[in-house]
């Protein structure tokens, strides 16, 4: 599993999840938002890089086990964090137009099992 630096602040990093071939979804996911959306997220992920943590749960919750989301009205950006020394790293794994109330569990599974592969665990 590989992960590419996308954004890093004074007390948080961001990565994002890569394939083999080297397509990310979540990028893919954020370049196909409108403007106003698009601003909203870069706006979350910069508070994140420059704080190390979200407070507000309307914009950074914790779903299950070690599955976070970054939420902005509709859009899901599931993660999870690594372990480090310095800075707080967050991996990007998912991202999403949430529909429906709760979360589907078909999007939780697949933010455990990339989990699961960023952090080198087996299982899911």
């Amino acid at each position: 599993m590989l992960i590419r630096q996308l954004a890093s602040g004074s007390r948080g990093e961001i990565s994002v999840h890569v394939d083999e071939t080297g397509r990310c979804e979540v990028l893919d996911f954020i370049e196909r938002l409108s403007d106003p959306d698009l601003k909203r997220v870069l706006n979350l992920l910069r508070l994140f890089c420059d704080q190390g943590e979200i407070r507000n749960e309307e914009k950074f919750q914790h779903e299950e086990d070690n599955i976070y989301a970054f939420k902005s009205f509709q859009v899901r950006i599931l993660c999870t964090f690594l372990p480090t020394t310095g800075k707080r790293l967050v991996v990007l794994l998912h991202a999403f137009r949430k529909k429906k109330s709760p979360l589907s569990k078909s999007d939780l599974k697949k933010a455990k099992l990339l989990s699961d592969s960023v952090n080198g665990t087996a299982g899911g």
